[in-house]
C-alpha cells in the first residue's frame, strides 16, 4: 500500500492525511497511531506549504516488516536550526496541527531531517506496527551476500504459540511458491506440534529439490518454551545482557530449545552467523526491537559471506 502526493496548498494537505489515516488504518493500526501519524504527516506537508510552497509526500506500507514509512521532500530553504523545532511546543508552522518536530519524534519511530540551506529539507519519517504478542516483543531481518532470496514467516497461531522464521533461495518465483504452500499448510494443519510442523516444511520444500535449493528454519515459541527446527544441521547463537554487555549465552543446535525463564536478560538476540557482535549494544533494549534487529544484521552482515539471519525476542516480564 502507497500514496504520493503533491503537496501546493491546503487541500493537498488534507489529501495527504487522508491518504495516511486510510493505509495506516488499513494496516491495522489502532486509532491512536493512526492519529498520530496523520498529525506527523499534517505537519511535515504544512511546513512544506508555508516555507517552500510546493513538495512531495510518499506514505507507504512495508507488510513484511509491518512498517509505514513517510518521506516528505521539498526544494524550500531549508531549517536552520533544526535542533531548535525540535523543542516540545515549537511548531514550523501555523497551520498544521502543530505538534511540532518535538512531538513527531514521540509519535514515530524514528524520524530523520536533512536540510541544507537554500536547497530544501527531507523528512523521513517511520511506524512500526507493535510486535507485541502475549509473551514477547520481536524484531526479525534476513540478509544474503549470496544474493539469495528470502521470505518471511510470521505466525501467531494462539496467544501462546507463534511461529517466526525464514525460507530462503537463489529463485524469487520458486521460493515464493514454496513459500504460500507452507503457509497453508501450517494454518490448515491440526497438529501444531514442533515436529509436526517441521515435518510438514520438510515435506514441502523436499518436492522441489531437482528444481533449486530451498533452506529453512523455524523458531516455534510455546507458553515460553523455544525450540529451533531447520532442514539442515544449521547452529544457532544466543546471546544475553551480562555486565552492560550481550555475550553468546547458549548454542542451539537443530531440535534443540530453552525456556524464557533461563534468561533474566531484558533482551535476547538469536543469529545464525559464525561471528560474534564486536560492539557496545547495551542498550538496546531501550529501542524498538525491529531497529536493533536491523543494525545486528549489518554488522553480522559485513564480517559473514554467509546468509544471515537474526532475532531480537524482549520477553514480557510479568
Amino acid at each position: 500500500m502507497k500514496a504520493k502526493v503533491l503537496i501546493n496548498g491546503e487541500e493537498s494537505i488534507q489529501l495527504a492525511v487522508d491518504a495516511s489515516v486510510q493505509i495506516s488504518s488499513r494496516a491495522g493500526f489502532s486509532s491512536l497511531d493512526t492519529t498520530l501519524i496523520a498529525s506527523s504527516v499534517s505537519e511535515s506537508c504544512s511546513n512544506v506549504v508555508k516555507y517552500a510552497d510546493r513538495g512531495e509526500i510518499l506514505i507507504s506500507y512495508n507488510e513484511i516488516y509491518e512498517i509505514l514509512e513517510v518521506t516528505c521532500t521539498d526544494e524550500g530553504p531549508g531549517i536552520a536550526n533544526i535542533d531548535e523545532y525540535k523543542r516540545d511546543g515549537k511548531t514550523t508552522s501555523n497551520s498544521s496541527l502543530g505538534i511540532g518536530l518535538g512531538a513527531i519524534q514521540r509519535a514515530m519511530n524514528s524520524l530523520v531531517i536533512e536540510s541544507n540551506i537554500g536547497l530544501g529539507t527531507r523528512v523521513e519519517m517511520s511506524k512500526w506496527k507493535p510486535f507485541i504478542h502475549d509473551f514477547c516483543e520481536y524484531g526479525i531481518s534476513q540478509k544474503s551476500p549470496n544474493f539469495k532470496y528470502f521470505k518471511q514467516l510470521i505466525f501467531e497461531l494462539s496467544p501462546k504459540q507463534m511461529i517466526f522464521g525464514s525460507l530462503s533461495c537463489p529463485e524469487l518465483g520458486l521460493l515464493s511458491t514454496v513459500t504460500e504452500k507452507i503457509k497453508d499448510k501450517i494454518q490448515s494443519s491440526k497438529d501444531k506440534t514442533p515436529r509436526s510442523l517441521n515435518s510438514l516444511c520438510l515435506e514441502e520444500i523436499q518436492s522441489y529439490e531437482g528444481e533449486s535449493p530451498v533452506d529453512f528454519g523455524l523458531v516455534i515459541i510455546e507458553n515460553k518454551n523455544l525450540e529451533f527446527l531447520a532442514k539442515k544441521d544449521f547452529k544457532l547463537s544466543v546471546l544475553h545482557k551480562k555486565n552492560e554487555s550481550y555475550v553468546p549465552f547458549r548454542e542451539l543446535k537443530n531440535g534443540e530449545g530453552l525456556n524464557f525463564s533461563e534468561i533474566e536478560s531484558p533482551v535476547f538476540i538469536i543469529h545464525n552467523s559464525f561471528h560474534v557482535l564486536d560492539f557496545e549494544i547495551s542498550d538496546f533494549e531501550n529501542y524498538h526491537p525491529q531497529i536493533v534487529v536491523e543494525v545486528i544484521n549489518d554488522k553480522l552482515t559485513s564480517q559473514d559471506s554467509n546468509d544471515v539471519s537474526s532475532f531480537l525476542i524482549k520477553p514480557k516480564r510479568r
